[in-house]
């Protein structure tokens, strides 16, 4: 299945995008963050460099036309991200003290 192009998705608020190296830390700090682990299976990593793998996983998954991942941004800043789990299921993460603003 192919999904659409790679391009950004705008919103009034929110920017959906394939996921860049810039946006590690804030994917880092969701990876970390307890409230996620809660409803995403999240590893506990043993490392930063442990953590590094999976954030350059999401972003190699989010240039890949059959796989649906993207970065959601609001102010330009990484809050989340959906992903396909399967070919008819999506998920979608925030990490939850980015909405103390909106």
């Amino acid at each position: 299945m192919k999904f659409i192009n790679r391009e950004k998705v705008l919103t009034k608020r929110l920017i959906l995008r394939p996921i860049e190296e810039t946006d590690f830390d804030n994917l880092l700090d969701i990876f970390y963050s307890e409230e996620v682990k809660k409803t995403f299976m999240l590893p506990d990593f043993s490392s930063r460099e442990d953590a590094l793998k999976l954030a350059n996983r999401f972003r190699d998954l989010s240039r890949d036309n059959t796989r649906f991942v993207y970065g959601i941004c609001l102010d330009n800043r990484l809050i989340g991200f959906v992903n396909d789990v399967s070919q008819t299921s999506f998920i979608c993460l925030f990490e939850f003290n980015s909405f103390i603003k909106l």
